[in-house]
């Protein structure tokens, strides 16, 4: 498998776990979000929303517009997870939309670009971890997102 067929594999994945997708959302919904947040989400984040809904990619959760039945009660909306690191001024997240995080409450958000970003708030670093969301969705999959390319 390679990050370039990342929606083939999803597919496959999903038949298999079924319960940890959470279920497709309607392109009007997905806007709302948009607007709501002031970004433009990437072609592949959009896609992933509107055949996924929000995800467990191996033990990651993948924020989305519904909720996967794995995950908590609180932290699954790709919306009110943005909205709550922007008002917690965490370094980065201004201008992204939060898609993850690294068990440590750091977020995974996706720039205007489309690059995927850790911001980091021990450090208050922000890290690139991968180009693009199909290249995080592989890199989370192969358990990669920490190796040098």
């Amino acid at each position: 498998m390679s990050n370039k067929n990342i929606f083939e594999f999803l597919e496959k994945y999903f038949s298999e776990h079924r319960n940890y997708a959470a279920g497709p959302v309607p392109n009007t919904e997905i806007e709302m979000s948009e607007q709501k947040l002031q970004v433009k989400f990437s072609e592949s984040y959009k896609k992933f929303l509107s055949l996924y809904g929000g995800a467990l990619l191996e033990e990651s959760s993948i924020y989305g517009l519904r909720k996967e039945e794995m995950m908590g009660d609180d932290n699954w909306s790709v919306t009110q997870l943005t909205l709550y690191y922007r008002n917690q001024k965490y370094p980065g997240t201004e201008n992204w939309y939060i898609v993850s995080d690294d068990f440590s409450g750091n977020p995974f958000g996706v720039d205007p670009d489309g690059k995927v970003w850790l911001s980091d708030h021990d450090t208050g670093e922000i890290i690139q971890v991968a180009e693009t969301f199909e290249d995080f969705l592989y890199k989370l999959y192969t358990d990669t997102l920490w190796e040098d390319d």
